[in-house]
């Protein structure tokens, strides 16, 4: 039996990060037939090749009868927007895709992205986004609204509670819970349990030494 063809797709965002979703939107045999923003952000956006919308009018151009929507704003202050934006658009009628090659095993209007890694049994809620290089342990789930950035390690058996967010490089060991809200920062070691809303940095790295250029001037050869 061959597979539902994919209906035309509205697209809210005119950031990079929608540039980057359409990429891998139009790799999956996606045809985005506009980008919707909110009215006040109609002059700030070009992204060329594709039809600019408002959200005030985007049901006339792509009424949800005929296309499905993806909501395509994140990063860590940006995903009660995208929730609240979920919402808005489901309201209009739009149904809302899941993006990536595990989608049967994601809620709606969330993206697996190439090049991320997810182990059997893993699952992750609505609107969340899993980025390149991320990798998903198996047994282990997260919820809805959360971001895990580029080269995070969930290990196994991890729970992701709603409205999280993974820094880049975040490494989460085996069986831990991360409560919900909270912020994991770049780089971090997860290894225990963590309280809803906690924000855990490491420490960022200070100049220490001299670089070549330093060095060759006192040291002339």
């Amino acid at each position: 039996m061959s597979a539902p063809s994919k209906r035309p797709l509205v697209v809210f965002g005119g950031g990079k990060i929608a540039e980057v979703v359409m990429d891998e939107l139009k790799e999956q045999g996606y045809q985005v037939a506009a980008v919707c923003v909110d009215s006040g952000y109609l002059h700030a956006v070009r992204i060329p090749g594709v039809s600019l919308v408002s959200l005030d009018d985007v049901t006339m151009l792509a009424p949800p009868a005929t296309h499905d929507a993806f909501i395509a704003v994140g990063y860590q202050n940006l995903n009660d927007l995208r929730k609240n934006k979920v919402f808005e658009f489901s309201d209009l009628g739009y149904q809302l895709v899941a993006v990536g090659s595990v989608a049967n095993r994601t809620g709606k209007n969330t993206m697996i992205a190439k090049g991320s890694i997810m182990q059997s049994r893993a699952t992750v809620g609505s609107n969340s986004f899993v980025w390149s290089g991320a990798i998903v342990g198996h047994h282990s789930t997260i919820g809805e609204d959360c971001w895990v950035s580029s080269g995070a390690i969930i290990s196994g058996n991890c729970i992701i509670e709603d409205s999280c967010f993974i820094g880049v490089g975040a490494i989460i060991t085996h069986e831990v819970k991360i409560g919900a809200r909270s912020m994991i920062g770049a780089g971090a070691l997860v290894t225990r349990d963590v309280p809803p809303g906690s924000v855990l940095f490491p420490k960022p790295s200070t100049p220490s030494g001299m670089n070549s250029d330093d060095f060759n001037r006192l040291f002339p050869i």
